[in-house]
């Protein structure tokens, strides 16, 4: 499937989930929350070369519309990757900080007890800084380099318990096909508050 297409049944699909209702209530009786998750992600870049693991970090806020549909907003904090011309001339290595906006629609299915199945479709939108290095305690930009940013779809899974009234915590695994020139997995544990 081309590139376009993705983005655009991810977009399709989400827009369709949206207006979905549920005839009950969020469970807790608190339809929003929001939510700090940590990880890791694999990164495997187009070229074929090494995949690589590191660590990320992601903000989360959503809203349950019912027991069953939600939409749910992240800020992700996907760490650095080494630039395209990861040396120059000089030996310099040079590396782009890459954050993400994600939007997606969420599906919930109670299965057992306090554990409930989610399922995730939607849109991250990632921005790389220009490339720059750093030395010691100073961070120099290259000028002649300019940002990078773009969209791809968001698919993902997971499974979260609830600890107390208005405490969650999740597992997931999100995956996305493009973010710069790789493919990105990201592994997270969150806790949520409902409020």
């Amino acid at each position: 499937m081309s590139y376009r297409l993705t983005r655009l049944v991810s977009l399709l699909l989400l827009l369709a989930a949206l207006p979905l209702q549920a005839q009950e209530p969020a469970p807790s009786g608190h339809p929003f929350y929001l939510g700090l998750g940590a990880g890791t992600q694999q990164v495997r870049p187009e070229d074929g070369t090494a995949s690589q693991s590191r660590g990320t970090i992601t903000l989360i806020g959503g809203y349950e519309y019912g027991r069953y549909v939600g939409a749910e907003l992240g800020f992700h904090f996907l760490g650095s990757r080494p630039a395209n011309l990861a040396t120059d001339s000089s030996g310099t290595d040079w590396s782009r900080d890459v954050t993400g906006l994600s939007l997606a629609g969420i599906g919930r299915w109670q299965v057992v007890g306090p554990f409930t199945l989610l399922g995730r479709v939607g849109l991250l939108y990632w921005n790389s800084g220009a490339r720059s290095q750093t030395n010691g305690m100073a961070t120099v930009t290259d000028s002649r380099d300019t940002s990078r940013r773009g969209a791809s779809s968001l698919l993902g899974f997971g499974l979260e318990t609830t600890l107390s009234h208005s405490w969650v915590v999740r597992l997931d695994l999100d995956t996305t096909p493009k973010v710069l020139d790789a493919r990105i997995s990201l592994w997270r544990g969150s806790l949520l508050y409902r409020f």
